[in-house]
């Protein structure tokens, strides 16, 4: 078959259709149109990094005067041992808590039944790490003996008719010593 009947079988299809289709016009590209898009956006790149630039240093000052009181800093978190007093016996139940020495605290008032009265005033961790520093580097050599110190409110001592002291104190020295992996050569509890 020939394709000038197979053309006219189809219908309405000329010569000068199919030698466009064989061979389409070719258009004219606009090259100052690459040239601007291509300009636009480097343009756009360089604003964006001298935005990031200045915004970086604006943050760094805002990093410098965050607050940074335990309830805005982000804590690792982990099941804790807290030991409650029970008939005279230690007992220790897990919970999963922020690793923070108030949190723990908090826990063991609430299992051993202390009021809201008695607060933790501080902990402190001591060690005969070293620390040194030159005009360009500071370090921190890790000591092998360790001291926590304890400061809780005076009347913590109000629960000692209910729970015996020994038991009590020991409790909140297992709860405060066991969460944080060191291993403490001493513990001082203190009362304020």
């Amino acid at each position: 078959m020939k394709k000038e009947l197979f053309y006219e079988l189809i219908g309405g299809i000329d010569e000068e259709t199919v030698r466009t289709a064989e061979n389409p016009p070719v258009r004219k590209k606009h090259m100052w149109l690459k040239y601007t898009v291509s300009l636009v956006a480097c343009t756009a790149l360089i604003i964006g990094i001298g935005f990031s630039l200045k915004n970086r240093g604006e943050h760094l000052i805002e990093y410098s005067t965050i607050d940074t009181s335990e309830e805005n800093i982000a804590l690792e978190h982990d099941n804790i041992n807290i030991y409650y007093v029970n008939n005279n016996e230690l007992i220790s139940v897990s919970e999963y808590l922020p690793c923070s020495p108030d949190e723990v605290f908090r826990a063991w008032k609430k299992a051993n039944n202390i009021g809201n009265e008695v607060e933790l005033i501080k902990v402190e961790i001591k060690s005969n790490g070293t620390e040194s520093s030159d005009s360009f580097t500071a370090s921190y050599t890790v000591g092998d003996r360790f001291i926590m110190e304890v400061t809780v409110t005076e009347n913590l001592k109000n629960y000692y008719s209910a729970v015996p002291e020994d038991e009590l104190l020991e409790s909140l020295r297992l709860s405060l010593t066991g969460y944080n992996n060191i291993s403490f050569d001493e513990y001082y509890i203190n009362f304020e």
